[in-house]
């Protein structure tokens, strides 16, 4: 799977929006919806989160993963709200109240295709995302980071990813 792109929504009255021709076809009939970082929410095929699932099974064992508080905290973020769903029979998918809330999607969106999954966004904070994170400047140091291994391929805790709004 490959999605990539950026197109711009409106959720219904239901909090449903129109999953674009050139993204519905990949995800699948079922399909899994979770929080991601920087107050967006992440689609992911069903073969793509279950092999999520399984690197994060490999983390710890399973009493660790009771008790280990950075362990709990992954599979938090993971599995916490995560919601599997299909589209209607018009392409929509609904967008549960708790989300929206996270990703504080209100009226319109941002779907971006990521590679492996797609992202939802709250058009303001995509916009202020691209405009800190996605300057000439970062990516050149991200990329030469990355090639030359100064970078660590360690997970991004979203410390950097500008938040707007309540910081709760």
């Amino acid at each position: 799977m490959l999605f990539g792109g950026i197109s711009e929504h409106t959720l219904d009255p239901n909090g449903r929006v129109i999953i674009p021709r050139k993204l519905r076809f990949s995800l699948g009939e079922t399909f899994v919806i979770t929080r991601g970082l920087g107050k967006c929410l992440r689609i992911f095929t069903m073969d793509a989160f279950n092999g999520i699932k399984a690197e994060a099974d490999k983390i710890g064992t399973p009493l660790s993963a009771l008790f280990d508080p950075e362990i709990l905290r992954i599979r938090r973020q993971l599995f916490g709200e995560m919601i599997e769903t299909t589209t209607d029979g018009q392409w929509r998918v609904l967008i549960p109240p708790r989300l929206r809330e996270y990703a504080e999607i209100t009226n319109a969106v941002v779907l971006v295709g990521a590679g492996d999954w797609i992202e939802v966004w709250n058009p303001d904070n995509w916009r202020a995302y691209t405009e800190q994170e996605l300057t000439e400047e970062k990516l050149i140091a991200a990329g030469g980071g990355l090639l030359t291994g100064e970078r660590s391929m360690e997970p991004n805790d979203g410390a950097d990813i500008p938040q707007t709004g309540s910081p709760e």
